[in-house]
């Protein structure tokens, strides 16, 4: 367990870096492809029953999306999340 979630650790701080060598990207894929195959025990323990999540496929694709963008430290939910939640405040607010 703890390697599977040290891994995937890694892969997230590896990816946040603002620039990436072919090591770093070699080392992204490498905790990656060892979260993957680690990552049955949480199922084994009856932590998680699949782990057929959308995010977690989508980090599959990180490393060829660096070589074709650059670093993704600027490709982020943050700014659209916060206005979802101020608008869906307001129309709450408004029906209530």
């Amino acid at each position: 367990v703890i390697w599977a979630a040290c891994n995937l650790v890694d892969f997230v701080q590896l990816a946040q870096y603002r620039s990436h060598t072919d090591d770093m990207l070699a080392a992204l894929q490498h905790a990656l492809g060892d979260f993957h195959h680690l990552k049955d025990v949480f199922i084994d323990l009856g932590c998680h029953d699949h782990f057929n999540i959308l995010k977690l496929h989508s980090l599959i694709h990180y490393t060829d999306t660096i070589q074709m963008l650059g670093a993704l430290d600027e490709l982020n939910m943050e700014i659209s999340e916060c206005l979802h939640i101020d608008y869906a405040k307001k129309a709450y607010s408004a029906t209530s």
